[in-house]
């Protein structure tokens, strides 16, 4: 039946790359489109059987066989074939990656008994296409509800939209319809310039053909190309959940409270911020309408592109995590910076590729847990064996019944020449070798008390993540200016532009009874003492001051236990 009939292959794109090809059928020894030849065809089924066969044969010859996608295109009238939906069960149960092409056009068929046999040809990962839609759309419309897989736009809809404005905003409403509200992947077929192509990549997430981005190709010029490239597949370029769109529609066509109530439980989780500020408890049908166009008009809202655009490309790392540590937003800095996105990550999996993110979320709810709304802290962060020092800024906002973390990170690049301890992010002692005496007027020694115990019971491993802990604390209750040296050990140095040495002793013992709540809810004993001396010209002599005070604190906190 395929004797003169031979199959060229035209490239699809999406971002740039190849995602699957489109099988076209030739005649050979003729240049001229086969349609005179299929319009002969009177067993369409027999003939689609050998097509596919045909086509799948081409498929196992090719390099990277099992990377590539490819549709095509059969009659419709066979969907409603017992004996053609069972040959084909028979045949896509043992190849993948295959999709149907469907044209409706001068069609009289049943839908339903469509629809149903599509059901159980999905079921076999066999994916469907409707072809040249949008040229009648009162009659394409009814399709849609068989829940293509890629819906297709009609080459006549574009060939004016370089020239006409009109007709570009009929293409792009479309296709928002398709994608946006729909849920449906997008293909535009019949580019033939550049213009063209740039109106296209500017609507977004739609899948390109045409003869401007590549000609069809044979299927030896299609074997060569996978030697080098292996096209990524792209069934599922949106297998997201269906567009909210869809459950508002069930909502205001619910005809009683009962398809009410089900239409409301099944919005939940498709708004679990409640963007839509709905109150459940009380419903307002009209509100609900109402802020739902003022989040579709904000999205066009220039304020909101450029504060989008501005927490994307901003020059510090920034994330957004709710009150269980999940991240809901996380930058491009921040992305390329871990080198993956985290939301949609389980809380467990990112602490298992990033165990210094502990340390983040404890920080989080320690200012979840503090009526302050504001909290500042120096934190070190360890990614794939490199150790950088940040400036860390959470702010805590409420937004309904929910509390969320906004964390802005900035990169700490002064005082390269003094080390950094990569255990708790504070400086060396080699830090006090560059400390300016006009900017400074206090020193602080510390040394904890109780961490010898809790190496010796617990192990070093845990105490050294106590000591981390315990630098974390003591740095969130500091400010900016203020400064951390980790002296050795257990040992920590402070330094104050403050001369009242009165106030600091106030402080350090308020920093020094919350350490001490924080670690007795985790049944460990663990304080410091201190020491304070006023740092005038001579950093050693302050040192050596400090320090023997706080050995004298440390000796009446004995005497006094």
């Amino acid at each position: 039946m395929l004797e003169n009939i031979y199959f060229i292959y035209q490239p699809n794109f999406f971002e740039g790359s190849i995602v699957s090809y489109e099988a076209l059928i030739r005649v050979k020894g003729s240049d001229d489109l086969p349609l005179s030849f299929i319009s002969t065809i009177n067993n369409k089924e027999e003939f689609d059987k050998a097509v596919i066969s045909h086509i799948i044969s081409d498929k196992l010859s090719l390099n990277n066989q099992d990377n590539v996608h490819i549709s095509i295109n059969i009659s419709v009238s066979n969907l409603e074939s017992e004996s053609f939906i069972e040959y084909c069960e028979s045949v896509f149960k043992h190849h993948k990656n295959f999709s149907f092409e469907l044209n409706f056009k001068h069609q009289n068929v049943n839908l339903e008994k469509i629809r149903l046999n599509m059901q159980r040809l999905k079921k076999l990962n066999l994916f469907f296409t409707l072809d040249d839609y949008g040229t009648e759309c009162k009659n394409s419309d009814p399709l849609l509800s068989l829940n293509f897989d890629y819906i297709k736009i009609d080459r006549s809809l574009i060939s004016q939209i370089e020239d006409d404005y009109l007709s570009f905003c009929f293409l792009r409403s479309l296709c928002q319809k398709l994608n946006k509200f729909l849920g449906n992947n997008v293909i535009i077929k019949g580019i033939e310039n550049v213009n063209q192509l740039n109106l296209i990549q500017s609507l977004g997430s739609v899948i390109s053909q045409g003869d401007y981005l590549s000609y069809p190709i044979s299927l030896s010029e299609l074997n060569q190309k996978l030697k080098s490239h292996a096209p990524i597949i792209d069934n599922q370029l949106n297998d997201s959940m269906p567009p909210i769109d869809r459950f508002i529609y069930n909502i205001n066509v619910a005809k009683d409270n009962a398809q009410l109530n089900q239409a409301l439980e099944a919005l939940k989780p498709q708004d679990p911020f409640n963007l839509l500020g709905i109150d459940y408890n009380n419903f307002n049908l009209q509100a609900l309408n109402t802020k739902y166009q003022e989040l579709l008009d904000g999205i066009k809202s220039p304020s909101i592109q450029f504060t989008t655009n501005l927490m994307k490309h901003c020059n510090c790392l920034f994330i957004l995590r709710d009150e269980n540590g999940v991240a809901i937003y996380n930058n491009k800095k921040h992305t390329d910076y871990l080198g993956c996105d985290l939301v949609g990550m389980a809380v467990s999996d990112v602490l298992e590729r990033f165990p210094d993110y502990q340390t983040c979320l404890q920080l989080d709810q320690q200012l979840l847990n503090n009526e302050s709304d504001i909290l500042m802290s120096n934190e070190t962060v360890e990614v794939d064996s490199t150790t950088t020092h940040f400036h860390t800024y959470r702010q805590k906002i409420k937004y309904f019944d929910k509390t969320f973390v906004m964390i802005f990170v900035y990169e700490n690049k002064q005082d390269v020449q003094s080390p950094i301890d990569p255990l708790t992010g504070c400086f060396t002692k080699a830090k006090l070798n560059h400390i300016d005496v006009n900017v400074y007027n206090t020193m602080v020694f510390i040394d904890l008390d109780g961490f010898k115990n809790i190496n010796d019971q617990y192990g070093h491993q845990f105490g050294d993540q106590q000591l981390k802990e315990t630098a974390l604390f003591i740095n969130q209750n500091l400010r900016k200016e203020d400064l951390l040296i980790r002296f050795g050990g257990d040992e920590f140095v402070l330094c104050f532009n403050s001369h009242s040495i009165e106030n600091i002793e106030v402080k350090m013992q308020e920093i020094r009874t919350n350490i001490e709540r924080h670690f007795q809810q985790k049944e460990i004993n663990l304080s410091y003492s201190f020491g304070v001396a006023p740092l005038d010209m001579d950093i050693q002599l302050a040192l050596e001051m400090a320090d023997k005070l706080m050995y004298i604190n440390k000796r009446k906190r004995k005497e006094m236990s």
